[in-house]
């Protein structure tokens, strides 16, 4: 099987994907069209085509069979070489008739034909020799896989930095809620330290004996242990308000030590606007029966 028959072979086992690279080897340039399919084949006819092309011109051309693979191409099979070169019309040669003459012996020696030289099939191209040709051919093929491995390469590096985004951010969130995390701790570390610490023994206790002496009076004594009746002695003082009067009533009756503990924290965190501000939503959460 010749190798034109079997490049119209496999360009017709899938005419979408399969096509051919024509190369016109006098000056390394694509010859038609850069990828040939077979519908740019007149009769598929592989030969006439490639003269259509050449339009008269001696020429060696370089075959290529080529497919898609993916968003790309890659080569399939082995790749060959055709000639095309004119064949020069037979020259008659003219009969001479002469009339007989007696032999005459003559010291001429008898001319020889000119040899002919048989043509080189290879061409010459630039003053290459066939062994350069081919080698330049072979660069210019690994060029091509080089090139294709290239664009692969680019792409990869695309997908690569759109994962790398996506990761960027992920970090960002991750390092978001860590910060929040941090600060939840950092608050559990303060209210656990607040729980252990004496609300007599604080800075807010100091604070609230100038503003209101006879409430921290009404709470030292409870703190010290002291009888209802005796709490309500200092609770007759016109000073204290109705509000605050029921406010010791209801901390003698219902509140434990770590509850006092705790009501003293919040009286001295109350000046911090940050503070009450999540102080209010956790009471309007709680307000509204939710206490998950």
């Amino acid at each position: 099987m010749s190798n034109s028959i079997a490049t119209i072979q496999f360009l017709q086992q899938n005419p979408n994907t399969h096509f051919l690279r024509i190369t016109d080897m006098s000056n390394d340039t694509p010859l038609g069209k850069k990828d040939t399919y077979l519908q740019d084949i007149t009769n598929q006819n592989l030969q006439d085509y490639i003269k259509l092309l050449l339009n008269g011109r001696e020429c060696e051309v370089w075959i290529e069979h080529r497919k898609m693979q993916g968003n790309t191409n890659v080569k399939f099979g082995q790749s060959y070489k055709m000639n095309f070169i004119l064949e020069k019309p037979i020259e008659a040669v003219a009969t001479v008739h002469t009339t007989q003459v007696p032999a005459v012996v003559s010291n001429q020696q008898p001319i020889m034909a000119e040899p002919i030289h048989n043509q080189n099939m290879l061409g010459n191209p630039f003053g290459l020799s066939a062994p350069q040709i081919m080698d330049n051919m072979m660069k210019a093929n690994k060029l091509d896989d080089v090139k294709e491995a290239l664009k692969e390469t680019k792409d990869e590096l695309a997908a690569v930095k759109k994962k790398n985004e996506i990761l960027d951010d992920e970090n960002r969130k991750l390092k978001t809620d860590l910060s929040i995390a941090a600060k939840d701790k950092e608050m559990a570390i303060l209210a656990e330290k607040l729980d252990k610490k004496s609300w007599i023994d604080s800075p807010a206790f100091e604070k609230l004996m100038d503003k209101a002496p006879q409430m921290m009076e009404s709470v030292v004594a409870m703190k010290m242990g002291a009888t209802t009746e005796t709490v309500s002695m200092g609770l007759g003082n016109p000073n204290v308000s109705s509000i605050k009067r029921e406010f010791f009533e209801f901390v003698g009756e219902s509140c434990t030590d770590d509850q006092i503990n705790y009501l003293g924290s919040i009286v001295h965190f109350i000046g911090n606007e940050n503070f009450m501000l999540e102080l209010n939503q956790i009471i309007q959460k709680y307000a509204n029966g939710n206490n998950g």
